[in-house]
C-alpha cells in the first residue's frame, strides 16, 4: 500500500483509492476511514521438497479486507507498523495547531 499526503490538495491517495477533505473534521473523518493492517506470517514454497516454510525473518501486512500491503521485518524491534489513519490524524493535529497563526496547510 502507497500513502502520497499532499497537503496543499488536501489529498491522499492510497493505491486506487483516493480520500478527499476540505477541513480538519473532514480530515480525522478520512483518518477513521483508512484501512487498518495487521501482521501475518510469510511463507515460502520450496519446489524441489513439495513443502512450504515459514521464512521467520519477515511478515507480511494486510488490510482488514484481505489486501496484501506489503513485507516487512518481523522484528518490531526493526520495524513497527504504523497505521495511515494514524498518520493523517497526526498530520491533522501539528497543522491544526498553527492554525491561528496564518500557515495553510
Amino acid at each position: 500500500m502507497q500513502y502520497v499526503l499532499q497537503p496543499f490538495a488536501k489529498v491522499i491517495s492510497i493505491s486506487a483509492e483516493h480520500y478527499q477533505f476540505n477541513d480538519f473534521d473532514q480530515l480525522y473523518e478520512t483518518a477513521d476511514e483508512l484501512p487498518e493492517v495487521d501482521r501475518h506470517e510469510v511463507y515460502a514454497y520450496h519446489e524441489d521438497m513439495d513443502e512450504w516454510e515459514q521464512v521467520p525473518y519477515k511478515d507480511s501486512l494486510w488490510t482488514e479486507d484481505g489486501r496484501a500491503t506489503g513485507v516487512v521485518s518481523s522484528s518490531e524491534d526493526f520495524y513497527h507498523v504504523t497505521q495511515y489513519g494514524d498518520i493523517l490524524e497526526t498530520v491533522g493535529k501539528a497543522v491544526e495547531q498553527y492554525q491561528d497563526t496564518g500557515i495553510e496547510p
